[in-house]
């Protein structure tokens, strides 16, 4: 079998195995919420955007939206551990391979890219130079932008160095923020043909770092990450075939499990919060958290901030159940005598537990954005009845492994 037909096989493969998953997320209620949703944001979006004065820094926003948006990219290459040793020998004929993984990458992140910079535009029109350009070319001006960040990402990839590694891709976030900043402040074709050089040098600079002809083993561990992350997200709605992530130390984090008493009952609630500190779900907890806050401060009127206030803490509640997908298929979690309601309960408890942890925190922002402070009482007893509510529907329905 020739390479690239080695590639079209298993991104048809990994769609083929992904609709199933996806088409029961929809049906889960997901569709419904995004059919709601996505009008409701652009209503307060452009609501939010006819109160704005053109003094206003709209690239500090710009940069905290488009930056994650334009950095966080890589060549899905669906390699597997045994590439190592099937494919490693013909690596001078797998440049066909890598060509298609290169293009699939690019046109997959457009899909997300092109509706984030048309989002975007309309707070660059308000906000930027005397004479802001048209959705075109400002839309063009990104997708050359992400032509230069997938091929710098393939050169940190074959870096001997992993501290090379990190040291250009930290630059190249600040570049992409600097890059937005541009834009916004000064006339678009002078930041323009600025940025252009910026980053042919940049890509020239890359080249300088010892790099290997193609960093298999990195490769590999890549594609296992980001394979993990979207079954991972998958978790959050419906089961899935357990994967293994790779843990992380985070002692700083997962010290609070051992307050817990020597108990029976807290012994997969210890178990639960030491994996949810060491895992990906941690990571991913976190940065809802943080999207959250942000949501809760932008959002304009005290109804709306509610609404959003109790959509995230719903949404994290999700989220921390499917720490319990870690330890599904290993054998001696369930040859532990631990009675599965026990189990059940355990796992309602460490969410119940996280998620008010977490919907204090976003309280802080909540409680200082509003018009007055008397309406947190009645905002927060549908959050207790959310959170209670959400305990009982996982011991109820969310049968533990």
């Amino acid at each position: 079998m020739e390479t690239r037909e080695l590639w079209k096989k298993r991104s048809f493969q990994f769609w083929w195995d992904l609709m199933p998953y996806l088409n029961l997320i929809m049906r889960s209620g997901l569709g419904a919420l995004l059919l709601l949703g996505i009008p409701l944001f652009f209503y307060f979006y452009t609501g939010w955007l006819n109160q704005l004065s053109q003094q206003y820094p709209g690239f500090a926003i710009a940069i905290l939206a488009l930056t994650p948006v334009l950095s966080l990219i890589q060549a899905r290459t669906f390699l597997k551990p045994a590439d190592l040793v099937y494919l490693l020998p013909l690596e001078r004929k797998m440049r066909g391979y890598f060509r298609d993984a290169f293009i699939y990458s690019f046109f997959m992140k457009l899909a997300v890219l092109v509706p984030a910079s048309a989002a975007v535009w309309p707070l660059y029109v308000r906000t930027a130079a005397d004479r802001p350009v048209k959705l075109a070319a400002f839309l063009a001006v990104f997708i050359v932008m992400e032509i230069f960040h997938l091929s710098a990402s393939w050169t940190e990839s074959r870096m001997v160095s992993e501290r090379a590694r990190l040291f250009f891709r930290m630059l190249r976030w600040g570049l992409t923020g600097l890059s937005i900043w541009m834009l916004f402040v000064f006339e678009f074709w002078k930041a323009s043909v600025f940025l252009l050089l910026v980053w042919l040098t940049f890509v020239l600079i890359l080249r300088l770092p010892d790099r290997f002809g193609i960093h298999w083993q990195h490769l590999v561990s890549l594609e296992a990450r980001a394979f993990s992350r979207i079954w991972m997200w998958i978790g959050w709605f419906t089961d899935v075939p357990g994967m293994g992530n790779r843990p992380k130390r985070r002692n700083w984090a997962s010290r609070w499990a051992d307050l817990l008493s020597l108990r029976r009952r807290n012994t997969a609630v210890y178990l639960y919060a030491k994996t949810w500190t060491r895992t990906e779900g941690f990571g991913m907890t976190l940065r809802l958290a943080a999207g959250g806050m942000l949501a809760v401060i932008w959002t304009p009127g005290d109804l709306a901030k509610s609404a959003v206030w109790l959509i995230f803490i719903h949404i994290i509640g999700i989220q921390l159940s499917a720490v319990r997908l870690e330890h599904q298929s290993e054998f001696w979690f369930r040859v532990y005598p631990i009675p599965k309601h026990l189990l059940n309960e355990s796992l309602a408890r460490f969410v119940r537990s996280v998620q008010i942890m977490f919907a204090a925190l976003l309280m802080i922002p909540y409680a200082a954005s509003l018009s007055s402070v008397w309406l947190l009482a009645p905002a927060a007893v549908p959050g207790i009845l959310l959170i209670w509510y959400s305990g009982i529907r996982l011991l109820q329905k969310r049968a533990a492994p």
